[in-house]
């Protein structure tokens, strides 16, 4: 269990997240890579973006509720000014790239559906 207490604990989990909701989200052009037409490729890919979008959703507030509930170390320091504003930067980038990570894949997602009518799979 000291594994999720540290740094590579974060690390890994975020590269995995990547991954996993990466070929979920994508799932359609890698079944227009393996050969199928574009329609069906859409037809088949749409049921896993689905699902992994709303597994996107449970992470989130899986995560939330996580970070919302931790234990934190009675030991250590409440406050060090010479490191926390290296540490809230850091903080920063990582809250941006998250919140990046899961919304353009819904904006994706949103935009594809309400343009559907307008995409012409065939035309390939």
């Amino acid at each position: 269990m000291k594994f999720f207490s540290s740094p590579a604990a974060f690390i890994t989990s975020v590269m995995l997240a990547i991954f996993v909701f990466g070929i979920g989200l994508t799932s359609p052009i890698w079944f227009l890579l393996d050969g199928k037409p574009p329609v069906d490729a859409m037809k088949a890919g749409t049921p896993i973006t689905i699902v992994t979008a709303i597994g996107m959703v449970i992470v989130l507030v899986l995560g939330a509720y996580a970070r919302r509930h931790q234990r934190f170390d009675e030991e250590a320091p409440t406050d060090v000014p010479s490191q926390s504003m290296g540490y809230r930067h850091k903080d920063k980038i990582v809250h941006i790239v998250t919140m990046a990570m899961f919304i353009v894949p819904f904006l994706t997602i949103i935009v594809g559906m309400l343009l559907r009518k307008v995409i012409d799979g065939d035309g390939l």
